[in-house]
């Protein structure tokens, strides 16, 4: 019989404050290594990019109102540090809100989500 283990969940602070309200949390990490193709070679190497951070976080909205109001860092684009831990690695960049939405349908929790882009950071150890 396999053991059972424990699992990780993804917590998120900004600026040193824990969001507590977070329910999914998407870090999507984009490299910008591009293939190149040739007709003689195929795919012939590949080219360095742009690197890119993009993260998405969707929060319960509680009747109290919201922990954190993404708008006025949008408004500003001003970079903002946030630090995401899983397991036993953190990452931390400046992260600057691009959008945010709010929804909510029958037989589910207000949500308010954001999406944030900055530089690419690497998972460091805690």
């Amino acid at each position: 019989m396999a053991e059972s283990k424990y699992y990780s969940n993804i917590i998120v602070l900004r600026e040193g404050t824990l969001l507590t309200e977070e329910n999914q949390v998407r870090i999507t990490r984009d490299f910008a290594n591009r293939e190149i193709f040739t007709v003689a070679r195929g795919l012939a190497g590949i080219v360095k990019g742009a690197a890119i951070m993009r993260i998405n976080i969707r929060n319960a909205v509680p009747a109290k109102g919201v922990e954190y109001d993404p708008g006025p860092d949008g408004a500003a684009a001003k970079p903002k540090e946030f630090t995401f831990i899983r397991g036993a690695q953190q990452l931390t960049g400046k992260m600057i809100v691009m959008q945010d939405e709010t929804s909510h349908q029958a037989n589910n929790e207000s949500e308010l989500n954001f999406d944030m882009v900055g530089p690419l950071t690497q998972w460091e150890p805690l």
